[in-house]
This record gives C-alpha cells, structure tokens and sequence, in this order.
C-alpha cells in the first residue's frame, strides 16, 4: 500500500493559563514553504475562541465550549495554511486554561 498524502512531520502542542497574543505554535519554514494543517485539538476549561494565525493575520477561528474539546480530524486535505513565509501562531479571547496539539506539513 503506497501513501500518497502529505509526510506530517510538523507537530506541536502547547499549554497555556492566560490570555495569548501571537503565541508561535511552527516556526515558518524555510525555502518558501506554507504550514498547512491536517489535524487539530484545543480544549479549555471555559468557553474560549482561538485564533489560529499567520503574520497576525486571521486565517482559522476554533471555537470551544466551557469545559470542552473541539477536534478538527485527519481526512488528507488540509484544512488551513499559512502563506509562505509565516509562522503558524493563535491568539485566545480570553484568559482560560488552553490545550492545542496541531499536526501539518511544510507545503
């Protein structure tokens, strides 16, 4: 069986208690690369929308309920990407305990 997908070797998870600006999640990628994403994972003690973010540009809004999770699952296309050049970053509205485990690759 050959795969024909994308190699997600990006990954990265991140836990945070206070309010987040711009918190980077992938380091840009070099050679003029985009970070798309396949997979995602936020939950929160209180209800919270995080941003995800390239350049501090809007580019995918996560949305999770008091005392949730929200998934976003593996289907083979991705669901957002950077533009090429950009940090994958998010920015919380509010100050909650936050978990985000993100899986991409470097397109």
């Amino acid at each position: 069986m050959s795969h024909s997908g994308p190699v997600l070797t990006l990954e990265a998870f991140d836990v945070q208690s206070t309010a987040q600006t711009d918190t980077e999640l992938i380091a840009a990628q070099t050679g003029g690369k985009k970070i798309a994403v396949y997979q995602l994972y936020v939950t929160a003690d209180a209800a919270v929308v995080v941003t995800f973010e390239g350049a501090g540009s809007a580019i995918w809004k996560q949305f999770v309920g008091a005392g949730g999770g929200s998934v976003v699952p593996y289907t083979g296309i991705a669901w957002f990407e950077t533009a090429a050049g950009e940090a994958l970053t998010y920015t919380t509205d509010g100050a909650v305990n936050v978990a985000i485990a993100v899986k991409a690759a470097a397109v």
